[in-house]
Formats: C-alpha cells, sequence, structure tokens
C-alpha cells in the first residue's frame, strides 16, 4: 500500500489548518473577530493573512499540531495502516475503531477546507494531497475489515470492496486492474444477497453502477502483491467468531478467510492445509465438500488449543 509518509501529513495537515485559519480571518473581519478567531484556531497570534505569513516558510512548523484532536485521530488512522492493522487492538478487527473512531474525523476535516480562496492562497492542493490520499485508502481498508468481518461471523453475501479499493490497498493503476476483474475473471464480482444485507442492517448491491468484489479472490490477490500485508488475527479472536458458526459451509468459508488473511495467497493455504485450491476455492464459494469442511474444522479445533 502506498501510505502517505507522516511527516508529508504533518505539513499537509498544517497547510490545512492555515487554509481554514485564512478563511476564518476573512470572513470574520482582520482586524476583529476573524482575527482573534484566527488566532485561537491557530495557536499563534495573527495580524496578517495567514498564508503569506506561515505557507512555503519554516514557521509552518512552529504550528503545534498536538493542540488539535482530529490530528490525534489522523495521526492513529496513519498508525493503523502503517502497521497493517484493523482495530485499536492488536490481532483483532473492529470496524468501528477504523470508521467511527478516526476516519469519520478525517472526512470531516477534510469538509471544513475551502473550495475557493477567499485570501490570497488557493486550498486546492490541501484538500486533494496526502490528507485526501490518506482518506481514501483508509475508507478501502475499512471496507476489506467489514468484509472479514462479516466473513468470520458467517455472513454471506454482505460485499462492500469495489475495485477501486483493490486498486488503492494493491498499488496498481485502476484502469489495468478492471482487465482482473469481471464475472469470470480471476476476481470475480458479484450480487450481494440483498435479504441477508438487509436483515444486518447493511446496503447490498443493488444496481450495475455498484461493482463488489469476491472477497476470497480479493484476499488472494492482495496477497500477492508486494508490500500487502494484515497483521495476524489472534486464534483465539478466531476460535471466537468462526466456532459459533452452525451452517458447516459458512463455518468453512469464514476459517479459509482466517487463513487467506494469516498465509496471504491460495497457493499457500493449499500447502499448509494440504487441500487443493480447487477445493478451497469451492469452500470460499460456500460449496465446500464434507471433507474440506472436517480439514478446516481441525483447523480451527488447533487454533483452540494454542
Amino acid at each position: 500500500m502506498d501510505i502517505p509518509s507522516l511527516f508529508d501529513l504533518k505539513t499537509a495537515f498544517r497547510n490545512a489548518l492555515v487554509v481554514n485559519a485564512e478563511t476564518l480571518f476573512v470572513l470574520h473581519g482582520e482586524n476583529g473577530l476573524g482575527a482573534e478567531l484566527a488566532t485561537l484556531y491557530l495557536g499563534r497570534t495573527v495580524d496578517c493573512l495567514p498564508s503569506d505569513e506561515y505557507l512555503g516558510t519554516s514557521t509552518l512548523q512552529a504550528i503545534d499540531l498536538d493542540r488539535h484532536h482530529v490530528w490525534h485521530r489522523i495521526a492513529g488512522l496513519h498508525r493503523m495502516l502503517d502497521e497493517r492493522r484493523m482495530s485499536s487492538s492488536p490481532g483483532t478487527i473492529n470496524t468501528d475503531d477504523i470508521g467511527l473512531e478516526m476516519l469519520v474525523h478525517l472526512e470531516m476535516f477534510l469538509a471544513t477546507i475551502p473550495h475557493i480562496a477567499l485570501g490570497a492562497y488557493d486550498g486546492t492542493s490541501v484538500r486533494s494531497g496526502c490528507l485526501r490520499r490518506l482518506f481514501e485508502l483508509a475508507s478501502a481498508w475499512h471496507r476489506l475489515a467489514e468484509d472479514i468481518s462479516d466473513a468470520l461471523s458467517g455472513h454471506a453475501g454482505l460485499m462492500n470492496l469495489r475495485p477501486a479499493d483493490l486498486a488503492l490497498l494493491g498499488s496498481m493503476n485502476e484502469r489495468s486492474l478492471r482487465n482482473l476483474v469481471g464475472p469470470k475473471n480471476r476476481i470475480r464480482t458479484l450480487q450481494a444477497d440483498k435479504k441477508a444485507a438487509s436483515r444486518k442492517g447493511k446496503s447490498s448491491v443493488q444496481s450495475r453502477a455498484f461493482v463488489a468484489v469476491d472477497l476470497i479472490d480479493a484476499l488472494d490477490w492482495l496477497g500477492s502483491r508486494k508490500g500487502f500485508a494484515i497483521e495476524p488475527l489472534k486464534p483465539a479472536f478466531v476460535v471466537e467468531h468462526v466456532s459459533g458458526i452452525e451452517d458447516p459451509r459458512k463455518r468453512a468459508r469464514a476459517a479459509l478467510v482466517a487463513l487467506l488473511v494469516a498465509h496471504g495467497e491460495l497457493r499457500y493455504v493449499s500447502a499448509n492445509e494440504s487441500l487443493s485450491e480447487k477445493d478451497l476455492r469451492a469452500a470460499g464459494d460456500g460449496k465446500a465438500s464434507d471433507a474440506t469442511i472436517k480439514r478446516l474444522d481441525d483447523h480451527i479445533a488447533f487454533l483452540a488449543r494454542q
């Protein structure tokens, strides 16, 4: 994954603060409330256009990021991606940690950056720079985490991951990736189970304009991409979720997803579990044979003893 550096994010965040301070400065009066609000916002005295004083100068680094709650959320999101984690707790998945606790704050902050230049500086590069790239990458990571979490809980047919997400996660041009995506291609596209989605309170794939990809194919392909990885899940976390699934074929699919998270590609899972890739793909499609179900149940039993 092409994750923006923490240094670049700090610079971009400071630039965004300056642009927002300039909006306050211009809209609310340069010699009155505007200057007071901009001073409070930046934590430094503002008596002229903030972009003139800070942007492109060494004084930009003097802006204290730690004063801003949203920065801690952005830094936490960067750390989670950098460590390939799907939760604030190692070895687990918690989509709320990514979405509600971090991603939403970055999205809201991006929405505050003006689309027009009120002062001397156009904030276009700030809006479309590495903060935006972090948001898009983290959004793709969040959707992948949702699909994995759903699969580990036995919910089939609930799909969030899109081709554009795979392109971001796999560091590939989206147009090139689309050559691999299709109903009969390496990364299959599927229609979601709308009734299952409705029961779980999630939207399903309801139109041709929204294309979701098969999770097993996505994990297999992502595992082949250099630089992509997911932090290994704790055995206890996997067992807690998978062992409680009553339907044996849904349980087998969940176990396969956990194995793909651990090993990356189907060929490695095949070698480790002494199951053919054909049998594993059948399990991923919810059509596992009795022998495959037993082998994958044995794997979960092995994890339970760890």
